[in-house]
């Protein structure tokens, strides 16, 4: 072939696969380049042009390439019968189809994996180099006439080297790993044994084949057992040779081929185990989705009745005197704080299902993960003690509420299901560690200092090893489908690195789990969460207040609360209406109070119509729950004030009291 510019023909049933050869061969210099759809276009193709190369798929349609090389090779087309032909397929056993392409006078094959060989395969096609490679053949014989006849009848079926001596011929194998070795047994300087021995123990698979003189059935089996893959006893006859080394070849074929389909089915089964993997990841997803919806749902309707709870428990708490009955105050605040943790868990149930707005804060954690105990006592089964060591006096740390809760929780879940037996315990400890020196199990820093510890402990089935250096990885899970994310420690470890700490673990099999979450101190005057103070002066202000939400008990409760405090208040259930009694007169209304989530008219909307006439009228939105608006949003709308209900009182009045002083 000469070293012009060759016209191409690219045939292949896939637009996509035509378009990446085509591709392929202009980013290196061929443009001479036709494409056919279909064997019968290709043959029309061939006809008409006068095509220098072919290059084509395997299956066609109406036909296949095998046949089509064979059309071609026929003479019967216009094309020349000689042109070199290329088959880029994709296939599970390279070796079958070269060894098939050899048969049908294909120049070369090439995996459609591989396609970035083929503009090279071409150029050493125009230099010359237009044969596939034969197999080769190592023929280690010490007699000239067996040699000259051995070459004699196999040279057209194979490159053939020639080793006089056992020695020579084990250099030679070891220079080139021949497709076969033809072996004499009687040898000089190292037997054919001897040769045959060393050969197996550093390729157990080669093809060997052994002449020998000695045809007996003993000796015959004693060479198999060794390895040899045949035998043939001198003096053969030519076809009897031919025959037993295209056996022993196809043989090395045969085993090539499978290791390649082994490879290719083991790549399959992966791929379809990440395919299933990545459908139970996208089901859990929507699954939470759902839950996320379901919550959203709950929370603004549960967020609502809290806020009744919660605002007249807190207006009856401001009635009683100093003087009054010490049982009914306690009562009362316990009502309060039970108001809180369910405040808290609403929280948390949308932190876990949708995810929320993170607001880490200095903190001491003591009263929290008492909260997170009574919560986890309720979740946990009775046949699982749940042990405590808390440390009252600890330093704030920074942390977010829900987030602590996360913590705790996915700790416990997993501490609960490595419980195998029917009883067991899970411990979890608070306290101030100091002088600490070692390196995170998750992140695999040095860990240096003072720290607040959280430790949960079980007496479960520990981890061994190996998955210990796994468990935080995203979607790693030890649990059967459907009974884990993986994403439990893999949130763990986001959490606890978000806020500047470490982990440690600590886990033998049969021994237990000891999880350290570790947190940096930033001093003593965190938030504690306080009870709700009743002896506290509260504020009070002056103005007309608009009050609009769809719950008649929370608009009773706020019209209460603001009366209590000073305030003119017109309440309305309808926004509908509260809109068409402010436009009867803007300027007779100091501030709007409204929820956001209401039938008709939901408040951000509600807020907008009224900003429209009057620019300079503080509005104040409150919501149980919306995925459409949050602090940054409401803001951008010009809304004065933002609160998540259950709405705290105190500042909920001392915003107000803000806004009207300045206007």
């Amino acid at each position: 072939m000469t070293t012009a510019e060759p016209d191409i023909l690219i045939v292949n049933t896939d637009a996509r696969s035509r378009r990446q050869l085509r591709q392929t061969l202009e980013q290196n210099g061929f443009s001479k380049l036709s494409e056919a759809g279909t064997g019968t276009a290709a043959i029309e193709t061939l006809n008409l042009m006068a095509i220098d190369v072919l290059i084509t798929d395997i299956p066609l349609q109406d036909l296949d390439g095998w046949r089509l090389t064979r059309l071609v090779r026929s003479g019967v087309l216009g094309t020349a019968s000689d042109i070199p032909i290329i088959i880029v397929s994709t296939t599970y056993s390279e070796r079958i189809a070269e060894i098939t392409a050899r048969e049908f006078g294909v120049n070369r094959f090439i995996s459609f994996e591989e396609l970035h060989r083929l503009p090279a395969v071409l150029r050493e096609i125009q230099t010359g180099g237009t044969a596939l490679p034969r197999p080769t053949l190592l023929l280690i014989e010490d007699h000239p006439d067996t040699t000259r006849l051995v070459k004699r009848v196999l040279e057209k079926r194979f490159d053939i080297e020639t080793a006089g001596d056992g020695q020579s011929g084990l250099e030679a194998w070891n220079a080139q790993r021949h497709d076969m070795v033809l072996l004499d047994i009687m040898l000089p300087v190292k037997s054919g044994e001897q040769v045959l021995t060393e050969i197996l123990e550093t390729r157990p698979n080669q093809a060997v084949v052994v002449m020998t003189a000695h045809s007996s059935a003993a000796r015959a089996s004693s060479l198999l057992l060794n390895g040899a893959v045949d035998f043939i006893a001198k003096p053969f006859r030519a076809e009897q040779l031919r025959r037993v080394c295209d056996i022993a070849v196809r043989r090395e074929d045969f085993i090539i081929s499978n290791e390649q389909f082994s490879q290719r089915l083991s790549e399959l089964q992966k791929n379809e185990t990440e395919r299933i993997q990545m459908q139970n990841q996208l089901r859990q997803a929507q699954k939470m989705e759902a839950i996320g919806q379901l919550t959203g749902g709950i929370a603004h309707d549960f967020n609502n009745i809290l806020g009744s709870i919660m605002g007249y428990t807190s207006l009856a708490q401001k009635k009683l005197s100093p003087d009054s009955d010490r049982k009914l105050a306690g009562y009362l605040a316990e009502v309060y704080r039970a108001g809180e943790r369910a405040r808290d868990l609403i929280s948390q149930m949308l932190a876990f299902s949708r995810g929320s707005t993170i607001t880490p804060r200095a903190m001491v954690l003591t009263p929290l993960v008492k909260e997170c105990v009574m919560m986890m006592r309720s979740t946990l089964p009775t046949t699982i003690a749940l042990l405590t060591d808390i440390a009252d006096n600890i330093p704030a740390v920074m942390m977010d509420t829900v987030q602590l809760h996360q913590l705790v929780m996915n700790l416990c879940i997993n501490a609960r299901d490595a419980i195998e037996s029917e009883t067991g315990s899970i411990e979890i400890r608070l306290h101030t560690i100091t002088g600490i020196q070692t390196n995170c199990s998750s992140c695999h820093h040095p860990v240096q200092g003072d720290f607040v510890e959280l430790v949960v402990q079980d007496n479960g089935q520990g981890i061994n090893a190996a998955v210990l250096q796994k468990i935080f990885d995203p979607f790693f899970t030890t649990k059967d489908i459907g009974k884990g994310t993986g994403m439990g420690l893999s949130m763990v470890h986001g959490i606890v690195h978000g806020h500047g700490g470490h982990i440690l673990v600590d886990s033998k099999p049969g021994k237990g789990t000891i999880f350290r979450l570790l947190f940096p101190l930033i001093g003593n005057t965190g938030d504690t969460s306080a009870e709700n103070d009743s002896t506290q002066e509260p504020v009070r202000g002056s103005g007309h207040v608009m009050v609009v939400d769809d719950d008649p008990t929370l608009t009773g409760y706020l019209k209460e609360l603001l009366q209590e405090r000073g305030y003119l208040v017109t309440a309305l259930t309808d926004s509908r209406e509260a809109l068409e009694l402010f436009e009867r007169n803007p300027q007779a209304i100091d501030l709007v109070l409204t929820d956001q989530t209401m039938p008709r008219l939901a408040g951000d909307r509600l807020a907008q119509a009224m900003l429209a006439q009057r620019p300079d009228l503080p509005v104040i939105l409150c919501t149980g729950y919306s995925n459409r608006i949050d602090a940054v949003k409401a803001r951008q709308l010009n809304i004065r004030g933002y609160f998540t209900k259950p709405v705290d009182p105190d500042r909920l009045i001392s915003l107000m009291s803000s806004l009207l002083r300045t206007g």
